[in-house]
């Protein structure tokens, strides 16, 4: 039988959640702020909709990774239900913190999150939240999917049935990467929001604001677009080793020649580490590798030699070849990094890219 928390490991998690709130409260403000700033269109049409009480029921966030679409999202739904709110809210100006809190972590009794691959199971359970009556103060219901992109087809259906036939008081937030997944009728049927990556110099001074080495936060911002956990990335093991095959490959350190035998040798994981597998494992090291060796060929062919000086040398030695070179050697990276996923033979796509490329050496 499980021991009882003393009284004194109950005070410590309360703080630690606390603390955890404190934190992410201060990004979320710090998002409305960067919101305002990057996305205009975005911040002043429902600014002012919200305001007036006239916002559609429907809208589709779609952006990039990077782009701040999951944010708006959670910004908007606590403008919907914040007392007193006159447009978009800024959390440190709503009266009721708890209330905002809740919001953001999916704790609200009329706020439906679903950030799970959408099948027929889960469009199920979004019929049944739809069909219940509001039973917050707001009287309003919200659902959120994100990355509806990747919904299958018949739950597609099932969320179009929802958009057909709108309640007045329900709000849908669909999120996407690529709209041209979604069913045309759905995009007709929504309002159709933008996003767009924010300025490379946000991402760095958020790394660096973490105490981030300036070389790790200048390789790790072309990897990861978010704006908070920098610190924590820099440490892992996976991204330790792909920047280490990252600089072999590039011939900065050891022999480009050898980086599929020093795969198996010193960068593939055969253990867990952190109770986690090794294939998530290996899936992480080879998609900040892949990563890595994309935007070191993008600089190449937009003649960015920006970064630490081993880098931006290799960039301006790359350049003195062909155009049409950097150009195919970066989708050759695209593609690879795009077919890291649990349905592939993770040494089987290195290995292709890796022979690909050395045949236009």
């Amino acid at each position: 039988m499980p021991r009882k928390p003393t009284d004194e490991q109950l005070k410590k998690e309360s703080a630690l959640r606390d603390e955890s709130r404190a934190e992410n409260r201060a990004l979320r403000i710090r998002c409305y702020g960067i919101l305002k700033e990057y996305e205009e269109v975005f911040f002043r049409i429902f600014d002012r909709d919200i305001a007036q009480d006239t916002l559609f029921h429907a809208c589709i966030f779609y952006g990039p990774p990077g782009s701040l679409k999951n944010e708006a999202a959670v910004l908007t739904a606590q403008s919907l239900v914040c007392p007193g709110a006159h447009g978009l809210i800024n959390e440190a100006e709503c009266e009721d913190p708890e209330l905002m809190a809740r919001v953001a972590e999916n704790e609200y009794g009329d706020l439906y999150v679903m950030r799970e691959k959408l099948g027929i199971v889960q469009a199920a359970q979004m019929q049944s939240f739809m069909a219940k009556t509001p039973m917050e103060a707001a009287d309003r219901k919200i659902l959120i999917i994100d990355r509806a992109d990747n919904m299958s087809e018949e739950a597609m259906n099932s969320v179009l049935k929802f958009l057909e036939e709108p309640a007045p008081h329900v709000y849908i937030i669909l999120t996407a990467e690529n709209i041209d997944r979604l069913l045309p009728t759905i995009r007709s049927r929504c309002m159709m929001v933008p996003f767009h990556p924010l300025p490379e110099e946000v991402y760095r001074e958020t790394a660096l604001s973490e105490g981030v080495d300036p070389e790790d936060a200048f390789l790790l911002t072309d990897c990861a677009k978010i704006l908070s956990g920098y610190g924590a990335l820099a440490a892992e093991e996976t991204y330790q080793r792909a920047k280490a095959m990252f600089r072999q490959m590039i011939g900065v350190s050891g022999d480009p020649d050898m980086i599929l035998v020093d795969y198996e040798r010193l960068y593939r994981f055969r253990e867990k580490v952190n109770n986690r597998n090794m294939r998530d494992l290996n899936m992480d090291t080879l998609t900040f590798f892949f990563g890595m060796l994309g935007t070191y060929w993008r600089n190449v062919i937009k003649g960015d030699e920006s970064g630490p000086a081993w880098y931006s040398e290799s960039v301006g030695k790359a350049r003195s070849g062909a155009a049409e070179k950097a150009v195919e050697c970066f989708r050759i990276v695209r593609e690879a990094r795009d077919r890291i996923n649990r349905n592939n033979d993770l040494n089987l796509v290195l290995a292709q890219a890796v022979y690909r490329l050395e045949k236009l050496a």
